[in-house]
């Protein structure tokens, strides 16, 4: 009995076949989470709740739009700007009170 290998293609990527465009596209993430983060250091609270909302609701919206079959693109758009008035509005309320206590 013998065995023949049967030409079949292994259903798991090898590393090698990354797509040039994806690696691109994940770089400048990085690159642009990375400058994000490091702007964040002198900001009032508004100014990190809207930043801080903007990227929870941007997730949000990317994860609700892809367990629905919508555009992600559109989910995580309209996520980001929603989170990033209501983190806004928020962190303006937190400067407030604090203003009012002194």
């Amino acid at each position: 009995m013998s065995l023949k290998w049967s030409g079949m293609k292994s259903s798991c990527p090898t590393r090698n076949n990354k797509d040039p465009a994806m690696r691109r596209i994940s770089l400048f993430v990085l690159i642009a989470t990375s400058l994000c983060f490091a702007a964040c250091t002198n900001m009032s609270r508004t100014e990190q709740g809207a930043m801080s909302g903007a990227a929870i609701g941007a997730g949000a919206g990317l994860g609700i739009s892809a367990i629905t079959g919508g555009s992600l693109g559109t989910g995580a758009l309209v996520g980001g700007a929603l989170g990033g008035v209501a983190g806004g509005l928020y962190g303006n309320q937190q400067e407030q009170q604090r203003y009012r206590s002194y």
